[in-house]
């Protein structure tokens, strides 16, 4: 449901598989090599965006 829900609310597919720890296997192996940033702020806005969709739909 998170992962779908995310991507309902316009989380990138990037940021989504990240946060259900998935990255790792669409990452070739030169990018896990040097794409070493780790995406926190991104997520951490995905997250939010999450917990403010779900306060709407548990006011409802």
């Amino acid at each position: 449901m998170g992962r779908t829900t995310h991507g309902r609310i316009g989380t990138s597919s990037e940021i989504g598989e990240r946060l259900i720890n998935h990255a790792a296997a669409m990452q070739t192996d030169v990018e896990a090599i040097y794409d070493l940033y780790k995406y926190l702020p991104e997520m951490r806005t995905a997250v939010s965006h999450f917990e403010t969709h779900f306060a709407k739909l548990s006011a409802a």
